[in-house]
């Protein structure tokens, strides 16, 4: 009878369209890696990649407020930019002067915070004078 001739089309056609999504999830999962592995690799050639150090480390002295990190606050400008990749933070970790200059005074974190991060200060600026403001 034409119903089941139709109902078998109907079968037939639905397991050749699973069959096509299956193949095209496939695929998107490719293309998606594929975009991922030129966008890394897009991103080791940027410019800002070849700055010498001390240039980079100039830079971040003027992104930090007045150069003085403010240890109260939840997310400050050092605590940002060692975020950022490995040579960032390693820049920023190695910068004795970026470290020796900061206050204390308005307190958004934890008192358990605000030590730990006194403390790094106090490390990463090694034997760089220090400027510490309280109030």
């Amino acid at each position: 009878s034409d119903t089941s001739v139709i109902e078998g089309l109907v079968s037939t056609s639905e397991v050749a369209i699973h069959t096509l999504e299956v193949e095209l999830s496939a695929l998107q999962s490719k293309l998606s890696n594929i975009r991922k592995f030129n966008a890394f690799h897009r991103s080791l050639l940027s410019p800002i990649r070849k700055l010498p150090t001390e240039l980079l480390c100039k830079i971040f002295s003027h992104v930090i407020n007045n150069g003085i990190i403010d240890i109260g606050v939840r997310s400050g400008e050092i605590w940002d930019l060692a975020r950022v990749c490995n040579r960032w933070r390693n820049t920023v970790q190695g910068a004795p002067s970026l470290w020796s200059r900061f206050k204390v005074g308005k307190m958004d974190v934890a008192p358990a915070l605000i030590t730990f991060r006194i403390n790094l200060c106090l490390n990463f600026s090694r034997r760089s004078p220090l400027s510490i403001w309280l109030w």
